[in-house]
């Protein structure tokens, strides 16, 4: 499936696909913010931090799933397996729970307990790898070789993306919208929708908080532990697919995954429908490159912006016109969901086609101040993924201030109440 498949059709069939599974999250606004913002701004929040697993994740690892099955690549008692941080582990093996899928989650040793029970209460199986990408991937593809299963990708996948359009049908007026990206809802999302209808397996770091852990294995997922580093991550994950022969669902670079991740921007623009412009804050890419994709089809006058943790490089990425490897090491950033290192390749392609490229990057103090003003005026706990789209508007305000209306994504909800940075 090539990114051209990654249409106006692809994403509006996938949204009636998952509709039935997956909440249609509400829009909130709030004066206080908007006076604290000026300028004469309205920003709207779209609450994915209230979907199916805790983020939109859901809507992407469904979508994915759905797609594999159509395929016949989960059949016979195949299961699915992906890496992930937490929040797309998370969704995968809720969705495999759903439908009666064993998962296998590929996650490093250093997330947090909570991350990996909340992933283990959803039936799932943990592989730990090590805190880099290259274990985590690793492992990932040595266990879907292993098992057979089916690997659903946590963001780089046009299934995925198509699933995060809904937040632009709800808010059609929208000027702008601020989506942060990689918050783990993804993961969440795929393996409950796995283990309902096929096994799945997750690949998580080890470092991953204990309560999302939990969330996972509650969905009857098995967790696979990674050291924190990518190399450790992907090693495993690839690793156990080959042992088990899982379908492998991928966090973001799959094209089944977006278009589940485009149904945000459907809906948003349904209830927000005069936005003029679209911040979102990129981890993998995938529903940066979801919803700007359904935007530039149906609302192109609405500009589509990235924002991210400092040091992930997109900015001179766009400039570059290619990705820039920033090693196997995760990016050091409060927000987790946005630590991996750069974007994936069918991401990519479409983020810098479908967005501006001018990207807004953000501290971890900028994070957590913009985190802090959600709990005190809007009375939500958010990840810190979900607050780089408020923390981009209060910084650049130059760069902003031609949108009065500008949509904010509240990727997820996935975080450690004992560990709270304010």
């Amino acid at each position: 499936m090539t990114s051209e498949l990654l249409n106006l059709n692809s994403i509006e069939e996938a949204y009636e696909r998952i509709k039935p599974y997956i909440h249609k999250t509400p829009v909130l606004t709030c004066s206080g913010i908007d006076k604290i913002v000026g300028d004469g701004k309205q920003i709207f929040f779209k609450c994915e931090n209230f979907q199916k697993s805790g983020s939109f994740k859901a809507r992407g690892a469904l979508n994915s799933i759905f797609m594999a099955q159509k395929r016949d690549d989960i059949k016979n008692g195949r299961g699915v397996i992906t890496k992930s941080f937490g929040n797309h582990g998370e969704s995968v093996a809720w969705a495999a729970q759903q439908l009666g899928i064993p998962s296998i989650i590929v996650i490093p040793e250093a997330t947090p307990k909570f991350i990996l029970d909340k992933i283990k209460s959803y039936g799932a199986k943990l592989e730990l790898s090590e805190w880099n990408t290259a274990d985590w991937a690793g492992r990932c593809d040595k266990v879907q070789k292993e098992t057979g299963y089916y690997m659903v990708d946590p963001h780089n996948d046009y299934d995925i993306m198509a699933g995060a359009v809904e937040s632009y049908i709800q808010v059609p007026n929208l000027d702008a919208i601020i989506i942060s990206i990689g918050g783990g809802g993804l993961g969440a999302a795929v393996a409950k929708y796995a283990k309902l209808t096929h096994p799945h397996v997750k690949v998580i770091p080890e470092a991953t908080p204990k309560f999302i852990l939990d969330k996972i294995k509650s969905y009857g997922a098995k967790l696979e532990l990674s050291e924190w580093n990518t190399a450790d991550w992907a090693g495993r994950c690839d690793k156990v697919q080959k042992e088990t022969g899982y379908y492998m669902v991928d966090p973001h670079n799959d094209y089944d995954i977006m278009a589940g991740a485009a149904s945000v921007g459907i809906e948003y623009l349904q209830q927000v429908p005069n936005l003029d412009a679209i911040i979102i804050s990129i981890g993998g890419g995938g529903l940066g490159a979801a919803v700007a994709k359904y935007v530039k089809l149906t609302h192109p006058h609405v500009k589509v912006f990235c924002a991210e943790p400092e040091g992930k490089k997109i900015k001179e990425s766009l400039v570059a016109g290619k990705r820039l490897w920033n090693g196997d090491k995760f990016i050091d950033t409060i927000a987790d969901a946005l630590k991996v290192p750069r974007l994936g390749d069918k991401c990519f392609d479409v983020i810098y086609e479908n967005c501006e490229h001018t990207v807004f990057s953000l501290t971890t103090p900028e994070i957590v101040y913009a985190m802090k003003l959600i709990y005190e005026r809007l009375k939500l706990v958010v990840e810190p993924s979900a607050a780089l789209g408020l923390a981009a508007v209060l910084k650049y305000r130059e760069e902003l201030k031609d949108y009065k209306h500008i949509g904010l994504v509240l990727c997820g909800g996935n975080l450690d109440l004992k560990n709270l940075p304010f």
